[in-house]
């Protein structure tokens, strides 16, 4: 009866009371699948590598391209980083990891690209269509990758 998980939850009723408890366990269980962390982590990542590309360009003076080339470089490391440890909970060896997830990312890109050259001959160009499309794609065959190929639950590819 005083197991760390029910005095944790007592203590959430009292400081909380019922209402905000129920809540809490909500969100709480929300979180608990990896594909809303990784939805969560690739937020975090276009902010990092939005800040990274700024601080580039306006503190040190970088050109477009050089400043685009640090803030992916940062924010793919970001990314897989917090995947690693928070996304998938990952305890295999991080270099051979961090290949896979550099694949699974190339391969995600591809199908992008694939996605947005088969959708542009259909809509017109410039449609925003086309790139959520391809945006969703990405995501979605990303996830794929880093949960079944990059950090697998089986510990054959993972250490």
């Amino acid at each position: 009866m005083n197991s760390p998980k029910c005095l944790a939850e007592r203590a959430l009723h009292t400081a909380l009371g019922p209402d905000l408890t129920r809540l809490a366990k909500a969100l709480i269980r929300s979180f608990s699948h990896s594909s809303v962390r990784y939805v969560l982590v690739g937020f975090s990542n276009t902010a990092v590598g939005f800040a990274v590309i700024w601080v580039a360009l306006r503190c040190f003076g970088l050109d477009n391209v050089a400043a685009n080339a640090a803030g992916y470089s940062v924010a793919f490391l970001w990314s897989f980083a917090l995947n690693r440890k928070w996304t998938f909970y990952h305890r295999g060896a991080v270099g051979s990891a961090l290949l896979r997830y550099l694949l699974a990312t190339l391969v995600a890109y591809g199908m992008n690209l694939l996605v947005v050259v088969l959708l542009e001959r259909r809509l017109s160009q410039g449609s925003l269509f086309v790139q959520i499309d391809g945006m969703l794609t990405y995501t979605a065959v990303a996830y794929a990758g880093a949960r079944y190929f990059v950090f697998p639950t089986n510990r054959a590819l993972s250490g």
